[in-house]
């Protein structure tokens, strides 16, 4: 058995990027059960460490009798995990770390489903970290409305994917919705919500802020589309409330190969949400949002349209 300082480096990741030092119990989770890294990762850890499925992995994970998590963590091995019912992610304080490099799309350490439901996962415990997955959802059921599910409060995401719809279907539902926040001060870093391979044909979204999702912050964050013009990147409840902020964001939505321009980018039906847009791009839209508060970090003042901005609409590249 190797030290677990070790372990980590083993699977190419720097432990100084996952607090290793506070980490009290590791984990593994190989989707490739008769794979040679199985094998090898389960001849160093013992099968008391490496699990096959990810539902028994995070049975794994610790939570004390007040809900105060210690800080475990599940490495997830470069390989595919197919649900049949969505996991729900109710511990606290718990990190979820792809074995993989901090791509910005199209992990390996992947999040699929062989069976259709909805929502693929929710996030109901607080404190917790994700980070270098990639969830893949929609596999052709117009029952598949809902990818990733945020309830819980003060998660952080960094280095994901979160990709959908994967198919036709799903892309035609208006409802549908890849992420959906209910629960506040939740933080995206460098990560890419949607795909620009699958044309979405319906009033649907790639963002939905629900009531209570407040204080919502996207950094250094992809939003990619291929669309017609009824889609929307982001969508707010009328409940939602405070601000979302986006800070370094880029907002695209490929219009060529039968797309279209968005007619707005956004949509809002709170009066009490203040979108927050620092020096972020939005490529691909006729307009920002038909009604609502849109705040112009380091551009003008709440209230200006783009087009009196310059912001970042469909800049010019020449």
């Amino acid at each position: 058995m190797i030290k677990d300082k070790n372990v980590a480096w083993d699977a190419g990741i720097d432990p100084s990027k996952i607090n290793d030092a506070m980490i009290a119990n590791r984990v593994y989770c190989f989707g490739d059960t008769d794979g040679a890294s199985y094998y090898y990762w389960r001849s160093k850890l013992g099968k008391e460490k490496t699990f096959t499925s990810l539902a028994s992995a995070y049975a794994a994970l610790s939570n004390d009798s007040n809900s105060i998590g210690r800080n475990d963590a599940i490495f997830l091995a470069p390989d595919s995990n197919s649900l049949a019912a969505t996991i729900t992610w109710s511990k606290n304080q718990c990190k979820l770390i792809g074995m993989y490099p901090e791509a910005r799309m199209a992990h390996r350490s992947r999040i699929g489903h062989s069976a259709n439901f909805t929502p693929l996962t929710t996030i109901s415990g607080y404190g917790n970290e994700f980070r270098n997955i990639y969830w893949q959802h929609g596999r052709g059921n117009s029952g598949n409305t809902v990818g990733l599910s945020v309830t819980g409060n003060r998660n952080s995401f960094i280095n994901c994917h979160i990709a959908g719809p994967m198919n036709d279907t799903e892309a035609a539902v208006a409802g549908y919705k890849l992420l959906s926040i209910t629960g506040s001060e939740n933080y995206f870093r460098s990560c890419t919500i949607g795909v620009d391979s699958i044309k979405r044909s319906a009033a649907n979204c790639l963002v939905s802020l629900e009531a209570a999702s407040a204080r919502t912050v996207f950094e250094d964050c992809m939003f990619i589309s291929w669309s017609t013009a009824d889609a929307f990147f982001v969508k707010a409840a009328a409940l939602a409330d405070r601000s979302v902020t986006f800070k370094n964001c880029i907002f695209y939505n490929w219009i060529y190969g039968g797309g279209a321009a968005m007619t707005y980018a956004f949509s809002s039906a709170s009066t009490s949400l203040d979108i927050i847009m620092d020096k972020s791009v939005v490529v691909g839209a006729t307009d920002l949002i038909a009604t609502g508060q849109v705040a112009f970090i380091h551009c003008t003042p709440l209230g200006e349209t783009a087009a009196k901005v310059g912001l970042s609409l469909n800049p010019s590249v020449s």
